[in-house]
């Protein structure tokens, strides 16, 4: 396996990258932090992959395929916003979040609330993930640093913490979930 010093903080020419990384033999350099799932909405220096080649990522993986082709403790900050909820294996996704990120490692993943109506409208979507999944006996070692919603219609009208109680209960209160999460 690639070490991950081999793989982080290089750039090409005019902080460009040449083409996608490819795991052909040696690795091309990558960024120290990933956006999964990054579809039209890719970041300056960060490393963005996507299972649509198209999006015209800096790699194209699918995450639904594990072990995920990163060494273990690669990335410092760790995005997968409107994915995880994508994947066939919720288990095995959460702890290859755990494992590509340093120790002290910062990971934010954001999914849309079980009962919003975004969730059940996309018929790519898998399996709900909410608040208490980063929390379950299962879900690998780390620290819950921060809940945050999003709250629509008369969700507003409450503090995050009630709206997203409401929201395990009746719909149109919360639509997304972020939690952010130290390794």
């Amino acid at each position: 396996m690639t070490d991950a010093s081999d793989l982080v903080g290089e750039k090409k020419r005019g902080g460009q990258r040449s083409g996608r990384a490819r795991r052909t033999g040696a690795a091309e350099p990558i960024e120290p932090r990933i956006n999964l799932g990054c579809g039209s909405d890719k970041m300056d220096d960060w490393h963005n992959v996507d299972i649509v080649p198209e999006a015209d990522p800096d790699e194209v993986v699918d995450l639904n395929e594990t072990p995920w082709p990163w060494p273990n403790s690669l990335f410092d900050e760790v995005l997968a916003s409107n994915v995880l909820e994508h994947l066939d294996d919720q288990h095995a996704a959460l702890h290859e979040l755990r494992r590509i990120t340093k120790p002290g490692g910062r990971i934010e993943v954001r999914v849309p609330h079980p009962n919003s109506p975004g969730f059940w409208a996309d018929p790519t979507h898998v399996s709900p993930l909410c608040e208490q999944t980063f929390t379950h006996y299962l879900a690998p070692d780390w620290e819950v640093e921060e809940v945050r919603v999003s709250r629509v219609r008369f969700g507003r009208l409450f503090p995050e913490s009630i709206a997203l109680r409401l929201a395990d209960h009746i719909g149109h209160v919360v639509d997304e979930i972020t939690v952010v999460l130290r390794v």
